[in-house]
């Protein structure tokens, strides 16, 4: 019994370790996160920014059209594996986890998962 047990831990702990890596903090360098949920109206690569039409509660009913910039440190996932920001493209949607950087008041993206077509906006 404790060796199926320690069997089962050694072979379930790296996975929840490898997806760990995959979810964001609740925290990125000591600012409090929030989460964004919408489709994305246009993107500036140069200027590392993206304007989400962002939709609110369970309705697709765009509730605002928001500015981000893109953290110094920020990831980019579809389908789990990290791509590059150049790959997302006007239209995705996306459910981004961002912060609002107090020097400069902008809002700061630190992850941005680009959910495919079988993807729920909503939590």
């Amino acid at each position: 019994m404790i060796k199926k047990i320690a069997l089962s831990l050694t072979l379930i702990l790296p996975l929840c370790f490898s997806f760990r890596t995959l979810l964001p903090a609740e925290e990125f360098e000591g600012h409090p996160l929030k989460i964004a949920r919408g489709k994305v109206s246009s993107i500036d690569w140069v200027a590392s920014k993206i304007e989400l039409k962002w939709f609110s509660g369970s309705v697709e009913m765009p509730s605002d059209t928001v500015i981000f910039k893109l953290a110094d440190k920020a990831v980019v996932y579809k389908n789990y594996k990290k791509i590059q920001f150049t790959e997302v493209k006007t239209s995705d949607r996306v459910r981004m986890h961002y912060y609002e950087d107090p020097a400069t008041g902008s809002l700061k993206v630190v992850n941005i998962e680009v959910l495919t077509n079988d993807a729920n906006i909503p939590p």
